[in-house]
């Protein structure tokens, strides 16, 4: 109970600061734009990631890029980082649902009981709309990692889409309730705003302490995570001039309200920016690959952005994009959001 009031202390404070500059900057809002009771009116661009590698460049040049991907696979059928690349551009660049799955599939028969390796080809299935195959990835990570609130949050959301809102419930309240390693503090944070985003689907689930139930509306919120424990990566917001800043861990509260949460630098994150009323320009998502502190079978650290416009509004709208960070300190763009 104490650690659900604790919890119920941060989700006020944040929706006071939110709510606090939304009313600041209302005279801007008037004369810049008009309100709407639905929210805002705001477009997600993804940028597209593709990795600089001697097989994906020939793969893209075959006149039968199947065809090449299978000669190429006679020499990196090794490697994770080969399925990972060439599946990506299968499922995003091509639209080859069926073939991309079956290449990320490949992972999964190498049999290195690799719960990185599982998270990946996870998020990529969430990614590409296959939820049933992601679910039983993210059941597998759970088995093997029972330790990590991570692996039951990423089922949770998973079991969300799925319309399965009781098991994904069940499995937000390990989340909030579980005794887990000082890495993953605050991690609870997070949990409880997506189990209200839950509870929009069935307001009689059984959730673990009722005085976490709050309605954290957003017109902007994006949420960062990534497949690798003890590595620090951290989200970056620029906002639009003229009122917008720079938003992230060593500035995480902006004049115009966004917020980002703490800074993860062990664990899987996640990190977030929120934002309650969003202001007239171009949001721009970037990530920051600040240090690892083990090898990886990838090569490098796969981080999965999920981005909302109108989160918890009947016209949210939800964009996904996975990109993989291989040099330390590594700025890349993964999505700006318009908003007019």
């Amino acid at each position: 109970m104490e650690k659900c009031c604790e919890l119920r202390v941060m989700e006020d404070e944040c929706e006071e600061y939110l709510v606090e500059c939304d009313e600041d900057f209302s005279d801007v809002k008037k004369k810049e734009s008009e309100s709407k009771l639905t929210g805002t009116n705001a477009s997600i661009k993804v940028k597209a990631w593709t990795p600089d590698t001697p097989y994906l460049k020939a793969i893209q040049e075959a006149k039968d890029q199947y065809v090449e991907y299978l000669k190429q696979r006679d020499e990196y059928k090794d490697s994770p980082a080969f399925y990972l690349d060439v599946a990506d551009y299968f499922i995003v660049t091509l639209k080859r649902m069926d073939e991309g799955v079956r290449i990320l599939s490949n992972i999964v028969e190498l049999e290195l009981e690799s719960v990185q390796l599982y998270r990946i080809v996870g998020y990529r299935l969430d990614q590409a709309g296959e939820l049933e195959l992601a679910e039983w990835i993210f059941e597998k990570v759970k088995e093997i990692r029972p330790d990590e609130p991570q692996s039951y949050r990423d089922l949770a959301l998973v079991k969300e889409r799925l319309s399965k809102y009781k098991e994904s419930m069940e499995l937000f309240n390990k989340v909030i309730t579980g005794n887990w390693d000082l890495r993953f503090d605050e991690i609870e944070q997070t949990a409880a705003i997506e189990m209200n985003h839950l509870l929009q689907h069935d307001n009689t689930l059984q959730i673990v302490d009722k005085r976490l139930i709050y309605k954290m509306d957003l017109d902007l919120r994006i949420s960062m995570a990534w497949d690798t424990n003890d590595v620090d990566i951290d989200l970056h917001l620029q906002e639009p001039a003229p009122y917008g800043e720079h938003c992230y861990f060593g500035y995480n509260r902006t004049k115009i309200g966004g917020y980002v949460s703490r800074d993860f630098r062990q664990g899987y994150g996640p990190e977030e920016y929120m934002l309650k009323k969003a202001q007239p320009g171009t949001y721009r998502a970037y990530t920051n690959y600040f240090a690892n502190h083990q090898q990886s079978l990838t090569g490098g650290t796969t981080v999965l952005c999920t981005f909302f416009t109108n989160y918890m509004r009947p016209n949210e709208k939800r964009e996904m994009v996975t990109v993989r960070l291989t040099t330390n300190k590594q700025d890349i763009d993964v999505c700006e959001i318009t908003v007019q």
